[in-house]
C-alpha cells in the first residue's frame, strides 16, 4: 500500500462530528505492517487499531487438524481430502494459514474441474507445482 493511501485510512476509520469508529478495518499480509506502524507518522492509524498480533506458523500436524476443523466447520465431508492429499497442502503451506486455505480452496477447484469427488495427492502437486514455480 503506498504510503499515502496508507495514511487516507484515517480519515476513513474516525468521524469526528459524531466522535466515532466511522469503519472498522482489519490489517493483514505484509510482515513488515507492524514495523511501519510503529513508525511515528503512522501513529493516528496505530491508536485507531484495537488489536495488533501476529499468528505463529502452524506445524503440519496443526496444519492438517487446521484443514480438517475448516471441513467441519463448512459441514463438508471430512474424506473430501484424501489421508495423503492432507499432507501435502500442510507441508507446502509453510504453516500459513492464508496459504494453506487458498491452497486447499485451488485444490478443491481443481478436483471439480477433473469431476473428482475426492482431492487426491496428485491433484495438491499439480495444483502446488502451479503455485509455487
Amino acid at each position: 500500500m503506498q504510503r499515502q493511501s496508507f495514511l487516507d485510512l484515517c480519515a476513513l476509520l474516525y468521524d469526528s462530528r459524531k466522535r466515532v469508529c466511522a469503519a472498522s478495518l482489519i490489517l493483514i499480509g505484509q510482515p513488515v505492517l507492524k514495523k511501519m506502524l510503529e513508525l511515528d507518522v503512522y501513529a493516528p492509524v496505530r491508536t485507531r487499531l484495537t488489536c495488533l498480533f501476529s499468528m505463529p506458523k502452524l506445524s503440519i500436524d496443526d496444519a492438517r487438524e487446521f484443514i480438517l476443523y475448516r471441513l467441519e466447520t463448512a459441514q463438508a465431508n471430512p474424506r473430501l481430502f484424501d489421508d495423503d492429499a492432507i499432507s501435502a497442502p500442510a507441508t507446502d503451506a509453510k504453516g500459513y494459514r492464508r496459504t494453506l486455505m487458498n491452497l486447499a480452496a485451488l485444490c478443491l477447484e481443481e478436483a471439480t474441474r477433473r469431476n473428482d469427488k475426492v482431492v487426491t495427492a496428485e491433484i495438491v502437486t499439480a495444483v502446488s507445482y502451479e503455485c509455487f514455480q
